[in-house]
């Protein structure tokens, strides 16, 4: 049983592609089933739309040092494109670490999204890891982080305590001016 997709480029040129159950084959003209594309798009590759590149296991968040933490980044990062991930979202991590991947040519590289450390107040997330930054004073870190060239910021916005559960990390009022400050920074 064949199956007939046909891929449109962004410059608008197509192509046939045909599938046999889960595995790509030359089009042929024993073609059972057409799927309208129309409308649609993809892009090569798959992304890993959670990844924290400088980390290889959960253990790792107990404490890990600077120059693991670039080692894991480097290997991780091609790990990744040996299994077909060519997109990259690392969600932050316990430092700024991660934007070295930035520093090298994009051609050379997967294509990678970094947020910066994981910004919480002091008890809103895990000891020692991230930005500790109170709620008074987010506005003002935000404005002075240079790391937004990152495109994105990760902030805890709550995190459960225990026995207590999940609790607000910030005011809404505050987050609602950190979401402006960031944004207007162009991340």
């Amino acid at each position: 049983m064949t199956t007939l997709l046909t891929i449109r480029t962004p410059q608008g040129d197509t192509y046939p592609i045909a599938m046999d159950g889960s595995l790509f084959v030359e089009p042929t003209d024993d073609v059972t089933t057409e799927i309208d594309t129309t409308g649609l798009w993809a892009l090569p590759g798959l992304a890993d739309a959670h990844a924290h590149l400088t980390m290889n296991s959960v253990d790792d968040i107990r404490g890990i040092d600077e120059a693991t933490m670039r080692h894991n980044i480097a290997r991780n990062m091609w790990a990744h494109v040996d299994h077909g991930v060519l997109l990259i979202l690392d969600k932050g991590g316990m430092s700024d670490i991660t934007l070295v991947t930035l520093d090298h040519d994009a051609d050379l590289r997967p294509d990678a999204y970094i947020a910066t450390g994981i910004i919480h107040p002091q008890g809103g997330y895990m000891p020692g890891f991230g930005d500790q930054v109170e709620p008074e004073d987010l506005i003002e870190f935000l404005t002075t982080k240079a790391t937004m060239r990152s495109g994105w910021v990760k902030i805890a916005a709550d995190w459960p305590r225990r026995g207590i559960g999940p609790q607000n990390n910030y005011p809404l009022d505050i987050l609602t001016e950190a979401v402006r400050v960031v944004h207007t920074a162009g991340a």
